[in-house]
């Protein structure tokens, strides 16, 4: 069945790419979702907590708490914002910014290496299914295994694969 195959090509991915160990080889010294924190921000930097959180499709206290060790280690730092002292923005630091340049280079000559293993002939078409795969995901709104609100995916769903209640 396609679902099969897709389950087992996606399954491949995330153990190749280390995703599953804690200290993935794409994020030295920082956790796999410190180094996705620290990449935005870096990317965005003066984005807030809220936009940070709904770029990485993940609730606020958990990117809180991530944050909170960024900061902690002096990768991150938060600012008020002018128009709203409520509001933070969040900045990287000089270290972080070297960090995150570092990852940004480790990335780029991962999946370099990763794409020159690609027959050149195929490579649009691997890109355009990954760009066609992460629409999907996207378009999905929740990630396939955890609900609106961070908790496990209810076992059962609907024909379009959203979770049903």
């Amino acid at each position: 069945m396609e679902e099969d195959r897709m389950g087992q090509a996606l399954r491949r991915i995330v153990r190749g790419l280390g995703v599953l160990d804690g200290d993935a080889p794409c994020c030295p010294g920082v956790t796999l979702a410190q180094c996705h924190v620290l990449t935005e921000v870096c990317g965005t930097p003066g984005t807030s907590l809220g936009e940070l959180a709904d770029r990485l499709g993940l609730d606020k206290s958990t990117v809180s708490r991530t944050v909170e060790a960024l900061v902690a280690r002096g990768l991150l730092d938060r600012q008020p914002r002018r128009e709203n002292r409520r509001c933070v923005t969040l900045l990287p630091t000089p270290s972080g910014e070297g960090l995150g340049a570092e990852l940004e280079a480790m990335r780029r000559r991962l999946y370099g290496d990763l794409l020159d293993r690609v027959p050149e002939a195929r490579r649009t078409q691997v890109l355009e299914g990954l760009d066609l795969l992460a629409e999907a995901l996207e378009a999905q709104g929740a990630t396939p295994f955890r609900g609106d609100e961070g908790q496990p995916a209810p076992k059962s769903m609907d024909q379009k694969g959203r979770c049903v209640p």
